[in-house]
């Protein structure tokens, strides 16, 4: 028996089944899908296996086939199967307790005066604003360190050369056209970016994960360490966001030279065009309450009008309410539809823009409903960000064992950008950006690191003793990684 059921817009398809007693059980978890044009002939005496639901996923849609080939794929009569293939299996790793991360947390008695102060904000509005962690030199330093690798990963950037900035309108036009039945390329984008859709600015793959390796360490020292009371931390290897200014007059031509997202198609959110802002949970669905605390630094001054991080305070309490049963939350990053934030706006929620300054620090939970929103004018100035997760060691699988060092050195010297789960065995990371654009390598062999950074990148284990350090440092050293 089939039955359709609309959550926030999406439909979802669910195998239910009866009991002995002649009553219905609960749907199957794993027939979840969104936006099907095609209707599959369930069992009503038992749910699909996973491989009957891999096999599910790969038919074609009906959408543009003959009326003939669409009553044939809806006919209640057996469709004849393609060619046997081994069915993928759908990825599913194990859910966390709820709110794991509240257990690793010190207690307000044991707790510094940062962590109290972090704590509560994380668990009332979601979100706290810890000002100046980081120096004006500091700032300066850092920001030189990101020029030097963009214009290293691609040599035509040049800090003083606006042009160099943005792709060239007239090198597409110029170019042989291209054949009548294909749609024009877009002009390459000189800007190093993984060509995330909507986000031309941000970078999460070349290495960029590694750039900031001495912020990282005064992170810990500053904002993680006092919050969870324990040096034994591991970092996230997360790339940052460079944002380019909006302004037309900083260019010799406006109409040679543009921000690729002025004048752009809105993005779209389950293949429908979207309205929001990039919204989104850091989250899946599968793991519920306070799991992760991230962060964002920022390098240079930002405004109201600027680009800057958004989030609807307080939004975490409906997050599993808001991703149960939908089959985007499998995965640790959840975009919102416009009908999913106008459940928050019913809810009494808002968006909030949240403008920094230089060297400021924001710390935000994963299940809070935020995003990185673009200027609301035209701007002539940049926006800096770098990203960063830390949590206790302890968390990390198969931590301290041989077994996560070899994970973490294979990383290293791939110098992998991943996403904010350092604990996790598999690390997510975009090695392979979408988009034409090549760019160089900005490290020749795997960077040089102190022992300290070593250890939040779990590249030698957690140890009280000296000597036990030492004996570490020349096993990481054996091993290759290339420590002060």
């Amino acid at each position: 028996m089939l039955v359709e059921r609309r959550v926030f817009g999406e439909m979802e398809i669910f195998a239910n089944h009866h009991n002995q007693d002649g009553r219905y059980s609960l749907p199957h978890p794993l027939i979840r899908f969104f936006h099907f044009p095609r209707t599959y002939q369930l069992s009503s005496s038992s749910p699909p296996s996973i491989e009957e639901t891999c096999t599910n996923l790969q038919q074609p849609k009906t959408s543009g086939m003959s009326s003939l080939a669409s009553s044939q794929l809806s006919s209640s009569k057996p469709h004849k199967p393609p060619k046997k293939k081994k069915a993928p299996q759908i990825p599913l790793r194990q859910a966390r307790p709820p709110n794991h991360l509240l257990s690793f947390l010190p207690y307000p008695s044991s707790a510094s005066s940062l962590s109290s102060q972090i704590q509560d904000a994380i668990t009332t509005d979601g979100y706290i604003v810890i000002p100046a962690v980081i120096t004006s030199d500091e700032c300066a330093s850092l920001l030189g360190e990101l020029w030097s690798y963009m214009s290293t990963t691609s040599p035509t950037l040049n800090p003083n050369t606006p042009d160099s900035w943005y792709p060239d309108n007239s090198a597409a036009t110029s170019a042989d056209p291209p054949p009548t039945d294909s749609p024009p390329k877009p002009p390459l984008d000189p800007w190093v970016h993984s060509g995330l859709g909507n986000l031309p600015d941000m970078t999460q793959s070349y290495s960029a994960g590694w750039v900031f390796t001495s912020l990282r360490d005064l992170l810990a020292t500053r904002v993680f360490e006092p919050l969870y009371n324990t040096a034994a931390l591991h970092s996230s290897k997360e790339g940052f966001t460079f944002h380019r200014p909006t302004c037309p007059s900083l260019v010799s031509d406006p109409s040679r030279f543009a921000h690729p997202n002025l004048n752009k198609p809105r993005p779209r959110v389950c293949g429908k065009p979207s309205n929001t802002s990039g919204e989104h949970f850091d989250q899946r669905a599968l793991d519920v309450g306070l799991q992760c605390i991230q962060s964002s630094t920022a390098l240079i001054d930002q405004s109201e009008d600027s680009g800057c991080f958004m989030c609807w305070p307080g939004s975490h309490v409906l997050h599993a309410e808001m991703t149960a049963n939908i089959y985007r939350a499998r995965n640790d990053w959840v975009a919102l539809t416009d009908t999913e934030l106008q459940f928050l706006r019913d809810n009494d929620f808002s968006p909030k823009r949240v403008p920094v300054n230089a060297g400021d620090v924001i710390l935000w939970r994963s299940d809070l409903c935020h995003c990185g929103v673009g200027p609301q004018k035209p701007m002539d100035t940049f926006r800096a960000v770098s990203y960063t997760c830390m949590l206790p060691a302890a968390l990390t699988d198969n931590y301290n064992t041989e077994e996560q060092l070899q994970r973490k050195y294979r990383e290293y010297c791939e110098t992998l950008t991943g996403d904010h789960r350092p604990d996790l065995a598999e690390m997510p990371h975009l090695q392979a950006p979408k988009g034409d654009n090549k760019f160089f390598p900005y490290f020749t062999e795997p960077p040089l690191l102190t022992y300290r950074q070593a250890e939040l990148y779990g590249l030698v284990k957690y140890e009280d003793d000296q000597t036990a350090k030492d004996e570490q440092r020349e096993l990481a050293i054996k091993r290759g990684v290339n420590i002060i």
